[in-house]
């Protein structure tokens, strides 16, 4: 019986997605940001300048939220992660999600941010007792 590929050919292409490219080749991009202590319409955010000559694609955000204290873990975790894009006079939501406890948006269109480009990943407390809270943004650059 052979063995290998279906065409019995030594040799493969592989199609692969940008995302999946840009991990392998080291181009691939991971925001990360947290607050221990997050108050209610506080949050944790991570601000980036897309250097000169550069593109910066985004594909995914998500985030959490937890309570901070165990008398407050039963009730609700309200949290908001957003994608902002500064306009020059301060920055802008282009993209946000809400849930309780976490929140995550996968890009069907990713987001593309350009050379000089400020983009900021960050997720708000909209809970009334105190939270940790973490952000997470991914993507790659060329």
């Amino acid at each position: 019986m052979a063995k290998g590929r279906p065409d019995f050919s030594p040799t493969a292409v592989d199609v692969v997605l940008q995302p999946e490219w840009a991990a392998k080749e080291g181009t691939d991009k991971n925001f990360k940001a947290s607050k221990e202590v997050t108050t209610y319409g506080d949050g944790a955010a991570v601000t980036y300048e897309v250097p000169a000559g550069k593109t910066l694609v985004i594909t995914q955000i998500g985030g959490r939220s937890r309570a901070r204290l165990q008398a407050d873990a039963n009730n609700n975790q309200m949290c908001e992660v957003t994608i902002y894009e500064y306009d020059g006079l301060g920055y802008v939501a282009v993209e946000t999600v809400g849930g309780n406890g976490g929140a995550y948006m996968a890009l069907k269109k990713p987001r593309v941010f350009e050379a000089g480009d400020k983009v900021q990943f960050g997720i708000s407390n909209w809970a009334n007792h105190d939270v940790h809270t973490w952000v997470n943004a991914s993507g790659y650059e060329y």
